[in-house]
């Protein structure tokens, strides 16, 4: 039969899938894509929207609740280590490095320090015209979709003070 599975977003390492949902985190074991297998299962405060992976630890948008940090180590048992102190809504999230870049929605982008994972720590918040609900990254950039704001890119190599660039503007908007 066909495995239920509800999904919103994923990450993919190797042999293993990180799978959002409205009630948390599934970790999927995909070495057999025909018999796809749950390994395991973590809830979030709020439902997660987006997930980015990197050895151990999964990042979650988690929505109002800011990004969850989850210890992936053992896929069986994954375990909540830690919630951003930044308290905006995250909607997507994206790695460079050290930093996690956080679109905010409504409330523009975030810039989180991941060098102690269970300790994420805002380093810097710029506000953006339109809602910024896409992030993804490359080196130290960072492009965001901010629906009727457009598009924008987020340069990160001085993190406390990023520089924003609107590359493309939305619908409606004179360039």
């Amino acid at each position: 039969g066909r495995t239920t599975l509800p999904a919103i977003n994923l990450s993919v390492q190797g042999t293993m899938a990180f799978v959002t949902a409205q009630d948390g985190l599934r970790v999927v074991d995909l070495s057999d894509p025909g018999r796809l297998e749950v390994l395991g299962f973590v809830a979030t405060e709020r439902p997660a929207l987006a997930v980015e992976s990197e050895g151990a630890i999964a990042y979650v948008a988690s929505q109002t609740a800011g990004v969850t940090v989850v210890d992936v180590a053992q896929p069986e048992q994954p375990r909540v280590v830690s919630i951003s102190p930044d308290t905006r809504t995250a909607w997507s999230l994206a790695l460079l490095g050290d930093y996690i870049v956080v679109g905010n929605g409504t409330d523009g982008v975030s810039v989180l320090d991941r060098s102690n994972p269970s300790a994420l720590r805002l380093t810097s918040h710029i506000d953006v015209e339109g809602d910024v609900i896409s992030v993804a990254g490359s080196g130290d950039t960072a492009y965001l979709a901010a629906g009727h704001g457009g598009l924008y890119t987020l340069d990160i190599r001085k993190p406390s003070a990023p520089t924003l660039t609107r590359i493309a503007t939305g619908p409606n908007q004179a360039s």
